[in-house]
């Protein structure tokens, strides 16, 4: 690459890179609003609020990268037009191609980038973070139970907490009348202590009594109890049996799942369109880079400025952008859909490296000649 466009694809890593990190940024503040009222509510630590941020970064990648290249090329290209750097190399005969090469080059290494991320580290490390999810939300004695109120869990099952520090209760009372159980009991107990795990949660009380009465026999029997423990409601069984949605799923999982299961049949065809819009969404950042080279490169120049040009680029991304997401849910009901997602992506490419071919540019020139 000439010193030129090293020093021009230099300039763009940098702006894209410097583009992404405030929109991810942006983002983050956005989404994070919901993973602080979990955290506060859960009383887990901000260990775990940084994982979760760190789990769902890919997935922000996916829709940061594309724009982030879009918008540097616009940015970079622009100055470089203003400051009348393009102007003496197309000057000094460099063809569009020649201008566009560092573009390229970059939204191609993003593409391949994104490949990566949708094929694998986004499903990865989004699991993970609906994983996390399930365990924060789990943590009963902080989300629900709360000081100095009858708390109903269940149908039947209502706990009282006199003080809580921490993971310790103090002062607790409980009434179980959950439908499958012989007769009505009521439980104190001095202190206890709430556990979730990937199996169950529940509530270890120590210290204290659980009185029953039998309504048959009109007796109230007592026991006495160093140790108890108290199954919460809503478990779900091993986190580890936890059916994973489509976009949970790495690539290879979505092409051979698991047929056996009654839950991948069904979804199936979503397994199906997901996998096809991990391979055709790393096209976007190519796409988007090429509208935008397109539009800086060719033509005349412009002493004025491209505010036009900006305006029809964006306006060409936005339509492309649209129409993928439209394409994706087109191709859940019918195969159709697939074929114009592949379109939206491939047509600006194959367009944008088709006027930027120096045989397009010269044949362009020789008709204008010819004329």
């Amino acid at each position: 690459m000439p010193v030129f466009g090293t020093h021009l694809f230099k300039n763009l890593t940098i702006a894209t890179m410097f583009i992404a990190i405030v929109l991810t940024g942006v983002i983050i503040l956005a989404q994070s609003i919901r993973f602080i009222e979990l955290i506060i509510q859960s009383g887990a630590s901000s260990g775990t609020f940084l994982m979760m941020i760190f789990y769902a970064m890919p997935r922000f990648l996916e829709i940061i990268l594309p724009v982030a290249v879009f918008a540097a090329i616009i940015f970079v290209y622009n100055r470089m037009y203003s400051d009348s750097e393009l102007i003496v190399m197309r000057s000094a005969g460099s063809s569009p191609m020649q201008l566009a090469m560092p573009g390229i080059i970059l939204a191609l290494a993003i593409s391949l980038f994104m490949l990566f991320i949708t094929t694998w580290l986004s499903p990865v490390t989004l699991a993970k973070l609906q994983a996390l999810r399930f365990i924060a939300k789990s943590e009963y004695a902080s989300v629900i139970l709360r000081e100095g109120v009858f708390n109903t869990l269940d149908n039947g099952l209502t706990i009282y907490i006199d003080e809580r520090k921490q993971n310790q209760l103090l002062g607790i009372m409980v009434f179980d009348d959950r439908p499958g159980t012989e007769s009505p009991s009521v439980i104190t107990a001095e202190e206890g202590r709430a556990f979730a795990d990937e199996n169950e949660q529940r509530i270890v009380v120590y210290n204290g009594s659980r009185q029953e009465f039998d309504p048959e026999k009109k007796i109230l029997s007592r026991l006495n109890f160093d140790q108890y423990s108290i199954t919460l409601p809503e478990s779900k069984g091993p986190l580890g049996q936890r059916h994973k949605k489509p976009d949970e799923r790495t690539l290879s999982e979505l092409l051979n799942p698991d047929l056996d299961e009654k839950f991948d049949r069904i979804f199936l065809r979503d397994f199906f369109v997901e996998a096809h819009r991990r391979i055709a969404n790393p096209f976007l950042p190519l796409s988007f880079g090429l509208i935008a080279l397109a539009f800086f490169t060719l033509g005349e120049v412009n002493r004025r400025g491209y505010l036009k040009r900006i305006v029809a680029a964006t306006t060409l991304v936005i339509t492309t952008q649209s129409a993928f997401l439209a394409s994706v849910s087109i191709a859940k009901d019918s195969d159709w859909g697939l074929i114009f997602m592949y379109i939206t992506v491939l047509t600006p490419i194959l367009i944008g490296l088709l006027l930027l071919t120096p045989y397009t540019h010269q044949l362009s020139s020789w008709k204008t000649v010819q004329k």
